[in-house]
């Protein structure tokens, strides 16, 4: 009752503590500036991509060198820095955050092949959102998977070969307007305005059936205006408070601005356009359903994409939990919109524009005159294709004139890079991979990449259709990992563009039927055209050059403006600008104090949405505070778990503190999905974080790609042929040439095994037939992980607790069976370890004292391993004690040194040896003794014994011992009964579904065959509660047999 009671008291406690609304103040204030400065300092300095390249000076270390690349056209900063530093660098963003920036091969392939890895940053993402929704532009994982599975349909090449009519309709329609306007002495025309308003009407037609006929009706059209005034760009410039407004989209989001305003208004146009759309097409089909009132899937060939996608949706032969609900399809017409047609037509404006250029007049009339060789006025796509000019153009423009600058991706977990070419760090080590770490950012210059001079040459940043129409004359241009060959326009992987095929045929036909009938020149040769970059890079006229042409065009992008400036649009400005510098400051900081207080708000959202609220499980909590948790710990041994399985199923939830949900769960199928997919359920942050301050970095406390190195290094040490080589150590420890302790006058004589015995022989003579068998065990466990372990000798059966490292491990684990409250909030919440408490100096003091240990058995065995000449191969890994061949393993010439431990984390892992390799396997002796001693299971052990005594050789091999039947069953039903890890816990990285073996009813009657999971929730493993079982084990699960 002791660990219950002091939770309780905790919690008794905290209405008597005299807390004014100062206090917390003072503590939301003070966490605020602790995460600042994390943010600012500690995450940069600890962040791997340090030893990337890249430049040093930052613009202010409020916004990194952001402001450098905001004041220039898009991707030349970066062209800059690729050139000074190489192809992969690293530089400073918000707040002095790095970033990676990398037009490296094969790093791009890694990024954008494991897109999933590697999803769009929440910032992006929630940008997207707001204009499109929860379309397939904007969801990641299970979501994206399964929207763009019914979306695949709708752009394949028979479906786009059948929208062609389409496109040349809507074509000649744009060619007959403009030859109308032009008339016999030509005239200056507005093309992106046109191409906007054509590329519109093909998406509403080719996408939905459904004419937005806004060639003929221009800005009358509600539509028309929505996205005018959402791609303008002056709604969509670089400003402060436009940043933090999608950097902190709960909180400086709320504030109003005119941004804002034109996006939600853009957005419920275009929703409510869309809806209308939708319901009409879902009407249609459903009154074209057969008799049978089905649709199957190959049922779903039709003219525009929205009916392919709305039939494909509802066919009958489609899982449920693959449908898409009516608002997510809504949402994808509503993508198809805005993506569809603003890319497409500011592509054709670029070229148009090209095309214009003086220089360029020649290959205007060569790609005119192969246009025209064409007989037919709407020719096919096979036939468009052929054309290997127009090929070569619109390839070549994809290239050089990319409209889509850049894009940005976040590491999910903490991954390596591999690299084409390899960078030198700041220590002048080179190295072929880097290392990034769980959240940082990662910026793909997609433009950058189309114009790199080591793939395309010296002429890469000119617009020079030849180099498509000479064979393989660039072949590292088979490297870029785009999914339409050679650019990375389209990106690749499973987030490539899915309408790039719509796109390049509208593209082409566009082409095809205006350059047949109308010349294109600039009105004006000495114009200064520049990249603004609003959702893509549009084309705008210079601002020296606005008043030349006497009407008003938009800015180009201009630096970030500061603070007071953006205030001044806003509605309480003149009460922001008479505020003093230390009021100004105040607000400041109070904004900066409300991120713990939306976060606290967001945690509570997330625990009311948890899918596993669904689930069966004990309702009544012990408190508010700790859930069931007190429940759990004053019953140690899985009892509490028994019991609640025993009573809502295999499959539970219950609470844990602050009321958080936890999935409990026996179920075989689940249990192997998560123990299975390790990457997708780690071991929760706070677990691992109370390893490590007790073993270090080792690899018990480590996940991800560091999990994955270090157990790569450490696999050979414990394969078969490894342990075989150590049995002669464990045997001369035992028989030290049939030494008895009658015969020698030492105990330092004897082996840990003989040691044991006579320690315990003299224990029983002295004080009678009680023995403590679980110290005795824990001392020879000790010794042995020593001397077969690393050679070394801890003599712990010998000097009892005047040695150490045995005080040590009694300080640090005795507390550990009794668990405080604060201990408990230390885990959760680490800079509450500030605060001094006994167990958190018995840590401290034991760290220190088994680092110290750990690393003079390193520096003995690292020297020894140095001191062999030559270099060593990774098949000369024979060795007698663990460390030697993890040591040996470590150096081998053969093993790369992106897959090398450092010295710390080979030190770590003895640490974690000496823990994991003496506790576990001691207490596990410890209960089989106790089994076998039992009046009911002595027989038991005379059985055990004649086995072991029908073994003639002295020193069986290890397949001997194996082969004993009855020694293999008794260890095997310990390991079952009394396994000495009760229970396991794992976090899940994302969303996840949870296969089941046996469905389950849950809390609303429904009968479900998964468990869904949301991103953070903590899964419960009750191994001890498993392995005994009924429904695996039968009814006498419980009984060693």
């Amino acid at each position: 009752m002791t660990s219950l009671l002091s939770l309780q008291d905790l919690y008794g406690q905290l209405p008597h503590v005299p807390i004014t609304h100062w206090h917390v103040g003072g503590a939301v204030f003070a966490y605020a500036l602790f995460k600042l400065f994390k943010y600012m300092v500690v995450d940069p300095y600890n962040s791997p991509l340090r030893e990337l390249p890249g430049p040093g000076k930052v613009d202010n270390i409020f916004w990194g060198h952001f402001p450098r690349i905001l004041a220039a056209e898009g991707g030349l900063v970066h062209d800059e820095w690729f050139a000074q530093y190489g192809p992969t660098i690293q530089y400073r963003g918000f707040l002095m955050s790095r970033r990676v920036a990398t037009i490296d091969p094969r790093a791009l392939a890694h990024f954008i092949n494991h897109a999933y890895d590697f999803p769009k940053p929440d910032m992006a993402r929630f940008a997207l959102g707001r204009v499109v929704g929860r379309g397939v532009l904007s969801v990641e994982d299970d979501d994206h998977r399964r929207q763009r599975k019914i979306m695949n349909p709708c752009f394949g090449p028979a479906q786009i070969r059948d929208l062609m009519p389409i496109f040349y309709r809507k074509a000649y329609e744009l060619r007959d307007i403009w030859i109308d306007k032009i008339g016999d002495a030509g005239a200056v025309l507005n093309t992106h305005t046109w191409l906007t308003r054509t590329t519109l009407d093909i998406i509403g037609l080719a996408g939905f059936d459904y004419d937005f006929d806004s060639l003929q009706r221009g800005e009358t059209d509600e539509l028309v205006r929505a996205l005018t005034e959402l791609f303008s760009p002056s709604s969509t410039r670089t400003e402060f408070l436009a940043f933090l407004q999608d950097r902190f989209p709960r909180t400086i989001g709320l504030v109003p601005s005119r941004r804002t305003k034109v996006t939600r208004h853009s957005r419920e146009v275009v929703k409510r356009i869309s809806t209308q759309i939708f319901e009409e097409r879902r009407a249609t089909v459903l009154a074209s359903q057969g008799k049978d009132g089905g649709i199957e899937k190959n049922d779903v060939r039709a003219r525009d994409m929205l009916n392919i996608m709305v039939r494909a949706n509802m066919a009958s032969d489609l899982k449920d939990s693959e449908r898409l609900t009516d608002a997510e399809v809504i949402d994808q017409i509503a993508t198809m919109i805005i993506a569809g047609h603003e890319t497409t037509s500011t592509t054709v404006t670029w070229l148009l524009y090209e095309l214009s250029k003086a220089k360029n007049t020649h290959m205007q009339e060569k790609l005119r005159e192969e246009l025209l060789s064409l007989k037919s006025d709407e020719p096919t796509m096979d036939e468009l294709n052929a054309l290997p000019y127009l090929d070569a153009i619109v390839r070549e423009h994809l290239r050089v004139n990319s409209v889509i600058v850049s894009t940005a991706r976040c590491a999910s977990k903490d991954d390596v890079v591999p690299l084409s070419t390899p960078f030198l760090d700041r220590n002048g080590v080179e190295h072929t991979e880097f290392r990034i770490s769980k959240g940082e950012p990662i910026f793909i210059p997609v433009l950058c990449m189309n114009r790199d001079k080591r793939i395309w040459g010296e002429d890469a940043h000119e617009f020079r259709p030849e180099r498509w129409l000479t064979g393989d004359s660039h072949p590292r241009s088979a490297e870029i990992p785009g999914v339409f060959a050679g650019v990375m326009t389209f990106l690749g992987g499973p987030r490539a563009c899915i309408g790039y095929r719509m796109a390049l045929m509208e593209m082409k036909a566009l082409i095809f039927v205006l350059l047949r009938s109308i010349s294109f020149e600039l009105s004006d040769p000495n114009l200064k055209i520049e990249r603004k970059t609003t959702a893509v890079v549009r084309p705008v006229i210079k601002k020296e050059d606005v008043r030349s042409l006497g009407r008003h065009v938009s800015e180009p992008i201009r630096r970030v403006k500061p603070l007071m400036d953006f205030l001044a649009d806003l509605p309480f400005a003149s009460q922001v600008a008479s505020l003093t510098p230390w009021q100004a400051g105040g607000v400041v900081a109070g904004a900066v104090a409300l991120i713990p207080v939306f976060k606290l708000a967001r945690f509570f959202i997330w625990w009311y949405r948890s899918p596993l609220k669904d689930l069966r499980g004990p309702e009544t909590v012990d408190s508010w505070l700790w859930g069931h948790m007190a429940k759990i710990q004053a019953n140690p041994g899985g009892v509490v778990f028994e019991e609640w399985i025993e009573k809502y199923g295999l499959t539970i939830q219950f609470r844990a503190f602050l009321q958080t949900r936890r999935l409990l769960t026996i179920d075989p199928r689940a249990v192997a999905y998560i123990v299975n997919h390790s990457v997708e359920f780690p071991r929760p942050y706070h677990f691992r974080e109370g390893l490590a301050r007790i073993v270090g970095r080792g690899l018990f406390s480590v996940e991800g790609e560091d999990h994955r190195r270090q157990r790569r290094i450490m696999n050979p040490c414990f394969g078969p042929a490894q342990i075989r080589d150590l049995m002669p150590i464990f045997y001369e420890k035992a028989y030290r040439v049939c030494i008895r302790p009658n015969d020698c006058q030492d105990y330092a004589d004897l082996s840990p095994a003989w040691q044991l015995k006579s320690v315990w022989v003299d224990v029983v003579e002295e004080k009678g037939p009680v023995v403590d068998i679980l110290v005795g065990m824990t001392r020879a466990t000790l010794d042995i992980i020593g001397s077969a372990g690393f050679s070394y000798e801890f003599d712990s059966l010998l000097v009892g607790e005047k040695n150490e490292l045995i005080r040590s491990f009694v300080d640090i684990l005795a507390p550990a069976s009794r668990p405080l409250a604060i201990d408990f909030l230390q885990g959760m919440f680490p800079p509450l370890r500030l605060i001094p408490t006994n167990r958190g100096n018995a840590i401290k003091k034991g760290r220190a004292v088994i680092s110290r240990i750990c690393t003079r058995i390193f520096e003995d065995k690292k020297a020894a391993a140095l001191a062999q000449q030559g270099g060593i191969d990774k098949e000369e890994l024979v060795g007698r004690d663990i460390l030697s061949i993890l040591v040996r393993a470590n150096l081998a010439v053969d093993t790369k040194e992106s897959d090398r431990m450092s010295d710390q984390e080979v030190i770590d892992q003895i640490g974690s040896m000496i823990l994991a390799g003496h506790e576990t396997s001691s207490t596990s002796l410890t209960w089989m003794l106790h089994a076998l001693s039992k009046p009911e299971n002595i027989r038991i052990q005379d059985k055990l014994r004649a086995e072991l005594l029908a073994v003639d050789n002295e020193r069986p091999s290890m397949d001997e011992l194996n082969a004993l039947p009855y020694l293999d069953a008794v260890i095997r039903e310990t390991l079952r009964l009394d396994a000495v890890v009760e229970s396991t816990a794992r976090v899940a990285e994302k969303d996840n579904v949870i296969p089941v073996s046996e469905p389950f009813v849950d809390c609303h009657g429904v009968l479900r065959d998964e468990i869904r999971i949301a991103k953070g929730e903590i899964v419960i493993i009750p191994i001890l509660t498993l392995n005994r079982h009924p429904t695996i084990w039968g009814e006498d699960g419980g009984e060693f047999k």
